[in-house]
């Protein structure tokens, strides 16, 4: 697999486009165009937005949109009901009407958005979803309604399970590592805690590749479901950017993990990670935060990755550099 670079920060935009010639390359705002402006120039690569939907201080939900070389789109979650203008928002900034295909990783609140709303703000080619067909509490009622509205709507909706995959575009696919389908609740399952665990532990896991670079994306997922990939893909887990686990919190993000992956960068969705993860996430790659740098904006084409971020860091150094 092709490895990215060091991470440059474009200070001096003019001079550093002239001279840069590492792999990676940091833009701050200032001389970064914003969305719009850089969609014509966005052509012909693969691009991955993810949301800076959350205040300090707080966990929130995450929400990422991808856009293939090819024009397709994926929703990746959608962060609380409540961010539901704003991620609208800022999927219609980047030209897009049509949404080829929502993907939730598990049915819990922070991720999955207002469907509804979701349903009526876009076209919406197709939804996936984990195959748990029986769950409770919350997560049933979730469940229900966006099959509900996706039947109304007469969009269709698939299940995905461990082996799954997808051709997006030409060298570019969806490769599904988790979970095992269908999914019940087994003897862990006492009180709403360790249903919560065992949800997120099913969690919806995949590798997206494209050309050289890879992007591992993992919901919530815990340590010992991190230990389960391992056990089960090896080698194969190695990508270039990590979607974070469980918004950087301590439940995840193992040592083991992370040395298994081996990526070049971690993003981490979220406004409170857990500073010992985030510390640990650090020692082993470039580790951005959406509540330090806002929507951070990836590019790919096949070979390289360029970072660009929407604002300086405002948590002034505590959840930036």
């Amino acid at each position: 697999m092709k490895r990215v670079g060091k991470f440059m920060v474009f200070i001096m935009c003019a001079f550093l486009m002239v001279s840069c010639t590492t792999a990676m390359i940091l833009e701050d705002k200032t001389t970064a165009p914003s969305p719009i402006q850089r969609t014509h120039e966005e052509k012909g690569l693969l691009t991955l937005r993810f949301f800076g939907i959350h205040e300090l201080g707080i966990k929130n939900g995450e929400s990422t949109l991808i856009i293939t070389p090819g024009g397709k789109t994926l929703l990746v979650d959608a962060g609380y009901d409540r961010d539901h203008d704003l991620v609208s928002s800022l999927i219609k900034d980047t030209g897009t009407s049509h949404l080829d295909y929502v993907i939730y990783s598990h049915f819990h609140s922070d991720h999955t958005g207002d469907f509804d709303r979701l349903s009526e703000d876009f076209t919406i080619g197709s939804v996936l979803l984990i195959n748990f067909s029986f769950p409770q509490g919350k997560s049933a009622s979730i469940r229900e309604s966006i099959l509900s509205k996706a039947e109304e709507k007469k969009i269709p909706y698939h299940y995905i399970q461990r082996g799954d995959r997808i051709e997006l575009d030409e060298g570019l696919s969806l490769d599904f590592l988790n979970p095992i389908s269908p999914i019940t609740y087994d003897a862990s399952v006492v009180d709403d805690r360790t249903q919560s665990i065992f949800e997120n532990n099913h969690s919806m896991v995949f590798l997206l590749t494209y050309g050289d670079n890879s992007f591992l994306f993992t919901g919530d997922i815990y340590k010992e479901t991190e230990y389960m990939l391992i056990d089960q893909y090896g080698e194969r887990l190695k990508s270039d950017l990590l979607k974070v686990p469980h918004h950087g919190l301590s439940t995840s993000s193992s040592s083991l993990f992370l040395l298994s992956v081996d990526p070049q960068v971690n993003i981490v969705s979220s406004g409170e990670p857990t500073q010992s993860t985030l510390d640990s996430l650090r020692y082993h790659a470039r580790t951005l935060t959406t509540v330090a740098y806002g929507t951070i904006l990836v590019t790919s084409d096949g070979r390289e990755l360029n970072i660009v971020v929407e604002h300086e860091d405002r948590t002034n150094g505590v959840y930036g550099q």
